[in-house]
């Protein structure tokens, strides 16, 4: 068993007093994106001027300063100090502290950490494009995590530093399913697989040469937020040709159970195809997959090409009939969770 592990099989669970309790001569700091607390500042303004020497924003003097006002903050966190006390006031909103916070246990300075990840705040896109690479959020370096190589995730966390995210974002599917609020406040080690080395290759993360997505892992990173992009554009759509009101939130579930229809009914294909079939359901009739011209295309083809060719040769004609037969599949969605 892995001493980051509990006899459960969950991940080991730390609190803050541990970590501080534990830590030796390393510093603890708090990862804290303020865009989640509506009175974030409102509160932390009131340790300010005193506390001014123990935080700074993530992104002062690097890429991406002129977006401080929406910057994460970097602070330091000792028994009895400003940052204790933050802590424990985000604390009292669990379901948001596990999207905004994550803790950092290292031998460097505030202003040495500061440049630790400006060095990982950028990315090299597929389309070529150097930009942010918001991995500072918890969920979404759980989310990358595993996408990297044992190499490449000892490069991220570095050299005498140990980052922790919140127990809840590092379950796996069963382990969610029985999650609970207790859980959900504690943090657990980010880990990687041992790997020998002979300490002369490059970090994977610099500046100069920031880190290289793969199209996969710009899927992955992209998809929560493509998807909900994709309900509005539905929405926006769907309002022109409906005169009730439309409700978003039953398009948004019928959008996702769509997506699960298709990862059930073709399995070996990629998430993006799976994103065409749900938005046809809306452009096309819903049922379009259900019909024998469809299902011809379907030997010849992947699913993608398939529904194209299918929407070239039927293409969707708003007439009486068509919006009726929508929109009574619209009205009678079954209320659903919209969760990736």
């Amino acid at each position: 068993m892995s001493e980051n592990s509990s006899l459960d099989g969950y991940p080991k669970r730390y609190d803050l007093f541990e970590i501080l309790s534990t830590r030796s001569n390393k510093q603890v700091y708090l990862l804290v994106d303020a865009a989640f607390y509506e009175d974030f500042w409102d509160f932390w303004s009131s340790f300010q001027p005193k506390a001014r020497q123990s935080w700074c924003y993530l992104f002062q003097n690097s890429a991406y300063d002129e977006l401080r006002s929406e910057s994460p903050l970097l602070i330091i966190i000792e028994e009895g100090e400003a940052g204790e006390t933050l802590y424990y006031w985000l604390l009292e909103q669990p379901q948001l502290f596990s999207k905004a916070c994550m803790l950092i246990e290292s031998l460097l300075s505030l202003h040495q950490l500061l440049h630790f990840w400006h060095q990982r705040i950028s990315a090299m896109y597929p389309n070529g494009e150097c930009d942010l690479l918001t991995c500072y959020s918890s969920p979404l370096l759980a989310l990358f995590w595993p996408s990297l190589s044992p190499k490449e995730q000892a490069d991220f966390v570095g050299i005498d530093n140990q980052i922790y995210l919140p127990t809840c974002l590092l379950l796996n599917e069963a382990q969610r399913l029985d999650n609970s609020a207790e859980i959900e406040t504690g943090f657990s080690l980010l880990t990687w697989a041992q790997i020998d080395e002979d300490g002369t290759a490059d970090n994977t993360f610099s500046i100069d040469s920031p880190y290289r997505l793969s199209d996969s892992q710009y899927e992955l990173l992209t998809r929560s937020q493509r998807r909900h992009r994709m309900v509005n554009d539905i929405f926006l759509r769907l309002s022109q040709y409906f005169a009730f009101v439309l409700d978003i939130n039953q398009l948004s579930a019928l959008f996702f159970s769509s997506i699960e229809i298709a990862k059930e009914a073709y399995p070996d294909e990629a998430e993006f195809s799976f994103e065409t079939f749900a938005v046809y359901r809306f452009v096309l009739d819903n049922d379009y997959f259900e019909t024998s011209d469809f299902k011809a295309l379907q030997p010849k083809y992947d699913l993608r090409t398939s529904i194209q060719m299918f929407s070239q040769l039927n293409p969707p004609i708003y007439d009486k009939p068509f919006q009726s037969k929508q929109a009574l599949w619209i009205t009678n969605v079954e209320q659903g969770s919209d969760e990736i």
